[in-house]
């Protein structure tokens, strides 16, 4: 597979954040430095929804190469079922969660920047 800088997926977020107004992050181990050949691309979006086709369009950016659209209130929402779920059994909170991890290493890019 294809690979790309951190340098370049940053810059063609913050291109899309500015044609469409979208808070983007990079997340996962592009951001983190640790990517290699098999690396995905995990696009965040500071957002409470987004529709299928702006989804796809932050994907196709990035062809040929594989990219994961993540969405933060959604993962927000898990978290917070999550955090209850584990105090409620008396472990208490995780705190190496998907969404908690996500956003310890996201770089933003757009207004969040």
């Amino acid at each position: 597979m294809e690979t790309i800088s951190k340098e370049s997926i940053l810059n063609k977020l913050s291109e899309i954040s500015r044609n469409t107004g979208l808070i983007l992050g990079l997340a996962g181990s592009y951001a983190r430095g640790t990517n290699d050949k098999d690396s995905d691309i995990d696009i965040v979006v500071d957002t409470k929804e987004l529709d299928i086709p702006t989804i796809e369009k932050l994907k196709n950016a990035f062809v040929p190469m594989k990219a994961d659209v993540l969405i933060t209130d959604l993962l927000k929402q898990e978290d917070t079922a999550l955090d209850d779920l584990l105090i409620s059994i008396g472990v208490g909170k995780n705190l190496d969660s998907v969404y908690k991890s996500i956003m310890r290493e996201v770089i933003w890019v757009g207004e969040k920047s």
